[in-house]
């Protein structure tokens, strides 16, 4: 359950878009701002009637990637009782595009997001058109860093209409032991 929640919440159209280089420009330092290990908790809409809102304990390891501006996120979520579910992707921020390519590692999806607000190392806003639960929809993500917390809230909506929650991280940065 929690893993097709998982691949709905993340999986959308790939949408090719480019933004202005102005808020480009400001997400020098993203996504190596997230290097780290976090932990806090997920927390979803279900898919499934009657739709309400579930938590899950969360931990987050954000790693290099394969070139400098990208980082590889290895989600760990605690489904229960001797459930773990485990999901890798791959944030790619591209300033001179204007865009990020945030891609599922297992091949499930390919995001690319247009930035629509950034600075530099504390929030950037993120907004394509793709799917929502098997539904034309407009997505908007904004990341979030302050003090050592990690908010990264998703929203969605059909195309034209209010964005609605649909899930939010609420993570800290674990010490360095």
């Amino acid at each position: 359950m929690v893993r097709m929640t998982l691949q709905l919440m993340s999986g959308l159209l790939f949408v090719g878009i480019t933004a202005g280089a102005s808020q480009a420009e400001n997400s020098s330092s993203w996504p190596r701002s997230l290097l780290g290990d976090w932990q806090g908790t997920l927390e979803y809409r279900d898919y499934a009637p009657p739709h309400g809102r579930v938590r899950l304990p969360t931990t987050l390891a954000v790693t290099p990637g394969d070139e400098p501006a990208a980082v590889v996120l290895t989600y760990t979520y605690d489904d229960g009782p001797g459930k773990t579910v485990t999901s890798v992707e791959r944030l790619r921020v591209d300033p001179a595009s204007g865009s990020v390519d945030w891609n599922d590692l297992a091949g499930r999806y390919q995001q690319q997001f247009r930035i629509t607000e950034s600075t530099d190392d504390e929030r950037l806003v993120l907004t394509m058109t793709g799917k929502d639960d098997g539904r034309p929809a407009d997505i908007r993500v904004t990341l979030s860093i302050r003090a050592g917390r990690l908010t990264m809230l998703k929203e969605t909506g059909p195309v034209g209409q209010p964005l609605q929650f649909r899930h939010e991280y609420q993570l800290m940065r674990r010490e360095a032991r």
